[in-house]
């Protein structure tokens, strides 16, 4: 069967090299956009709202590092366990792909909840709203990555429309990394437009929004992501992300009757 409207996928996973031994991938470039814009958003916000006594690059670096060991520690724990115990060499292989949104989330977590502990200056839930925007920035940028690696692919449409990852296969496939990544990309910018637009809001308020929005998308994402059942018919991921969801929707809850008692 021919896939007339189809768009045949096979890019090099390596944007260039220099000196010709300096490899830079397409994925390593994502992670360091992602860590560069989050370094400036950070200093902008930190600017915006007059906090002078903390650094923001440390705040950034810490959260990036912390997110970066939680995502692979969340792949290898949740999702390839056998894997990693049978080559445990390939843990620090980052690279080459391979890293869980959930362990990251957890990671961020522990992470902000260290820095308000060390800058006593800003609370925990101060610090989870302005980092879960800049998270999003982040997350689209590095499904980008995952895109270019042709990795974390989706089912096949069905029909002549759709991505051929030639590495893998000659089926058209639903390209779900594009999908998340411009999912990801709407939720940032929507955030930010609430961030510079709302005049007051109680802390948590951006935190608790990202969990149950963006973890409501990617609980529907992958519908359409090549992932095994694991239970009633949802994958781990989508398991995995309904507790996210729950607290999300919870915080909201909290948060608005808190909101309703205030004016009371």
């Amino acid at each position: 069967m021919g896939y007339i409207a189809s768009i045949s996928w096979n890019p090099d996973p390596v944007a260039f090299e220099l000196f010709g031994s300096l490899t830079f991938t397409w994925y390593g470039l994502t992670w360091s956009l992602s860590m560069l814009v989050g370094y400036y958003l950070a200093i902008w916000m930190f600017k915006r709202e007059k906090v002078d006594n903390v650094d923001p690059s440390n705040v950034v670096t810490v959260i990036f590092f912390g997110c970066l060991v939680g995502a692979r520690l969340g792949q290898v724990i949740f999702y390839d366990l056998d894997y990693f115990i049978e080559y445990p060499s390939e843990i620090l292989k980052v690279w080459n792909g391979g890293l869980a949104s959930h362990g990251a989330v957890l990671a961020g977590v522990i992470s902000v909840l260290y820095l308000s502990k060390k800058y006593v200056s800003i609370g925990f839930l101060w610090l989870m709203d302005r980092m879960a925007i800049i998270v999003l920035a982040a997350g689209s940028f590095i499904r980008f990555g995952n895109f270019m690696n042709s990795e974390l692919f989706g089912t096949p449409t069905g029909s002549d429309y759709g991505v051929i990852f030639t590495m893998h296969d000659t089926i058209a496939r639903h390209p779900v990394q594009l999908y998340e990544s411009v999912w990801l990309m709407i939720c940032f910018l929507s955030f930010m437009t609430l961030y510079t637009k709302l005049k007051a809001w109680k802390d948590g308020f951006f935190a608790y929004l990202f969990l149950s929005v963006v973890f409501t998308g990617r609980l529907l994402l992958e519908f359409v992501k090549e992932s095994p059942d694991l239970a009633m018919g949802l994958s781990r991921t989508q398991w995995l992300s309904v507790p996210m969801i729950l607290i999300g929707l919870g915080g909201l809850m909290y948060l608005s009757r808190k909101a309703i008692d205030t004016q009371n």
